[in-house]
């Protein structure tokens, strides 16, 4: 079943929202597998699901640009090479989330629980993860070219390869000490 996109936030979100019911039915879905049912069809037909259960969603490479997610529990959530750029995943639970590959420029996600999520290959460019919990974390080839991490926490945290320049790390965690150069 191939899903065409059309420009605008809410044209490609209402394509895909269209194909849910179907979609759901082929896979086999129920409430205890996926996320909740009703949650996704708001996101995917409005853009907006402030506080909304997305546990364990299968997000893969969805255009998600801008879409507000504040709040919003996405634990395990699969957002492979999904497109979130400029999204609002404020004080969101992306525990154990999949962002490989994703493309994540501009996003808000502070105060976010990013611990343990693969973020291989992912570009965080921009990105305001002010506060944001990254415990655990598996940053390798990730992108995070002047990114906000202040007071972020990467405690045990795998970097590998991760390209920082420009990022602000200031009070920033890690499992050998904290950040403080150029701090205020």
């Amino acid at each position: 079943m191939a899903l065409r996109f059309h420009t605008g936030l809410r044209g490609r979100l209402g394509v895909l929202a269209s194909g849910l019911g179907a979609i759901i039915g082929l896979w086999g879905f129920s409430s205890a597998q996926a996320a909740d049912s009703a949650d996704l069809q708001t996101l995917l037909e409005t853009g907006i699901c402030i506080e909304c259960d997305l546990r364990d969603a299968d997000l893969r490479y969805l255009d998600l640009s801008g879409v507000v997610l504040r709040g919003a529990n996405l634990a395990g959530a699969n957002f492979f090479r999904a497109n979130l750029t400029g999204a609002d995943l404020a004080r969101a639970n992306l525990t154990r989330a999949n962002f490989s590959m994703a493309t994540m420029v501009d996003l808000v996600a502070n105060l976010a629980d990013m611990s343990h999520t693969n973020l291989l290959g992912a570009d965080l460019s921009h990105a305001s993860l002010l506060g944001t919990i990254l415990a655990n974390a598996h940053l390798e080839d990730t992108v995070m070219v002047g990114a906000l991490l202040t007071r972020a926490d990467l405690r045990q945290t795998k970097i590998v390869s991760a390209d920082f320049r420009g990022a602000n790390l200031c009070g920033a965690h890690f499992s050998y000490g904290d950040y403080r150069l150029d701090c205020p």
